[in-house]
C-alpha cells in the first residue's frame, strides 16, 4: 500500500529516534493522508 510505504520510508530515513516518536510518525501521516 502506498501510504504504508510512505510512512515506513519516513521512519527508515532516521527521523524517528525513539519508539514513541516512531509510533507517532507512523500514525499521524496515515490519518492525515486518508482524510
Amino acid at each position: 500500500m502506498l501510504l504504508d510505504a510512505r510512512h515506513v520510508i519516513y521512519i527508515w530515513s532516521g527521523k524517528a529516534s525513539s519508539k514513541t516518536e516512531r509510533d507517532a510518525i507512523t500514525f499521524i501521516p496515515i490519518q492525515y493522508l486518508r482524510t
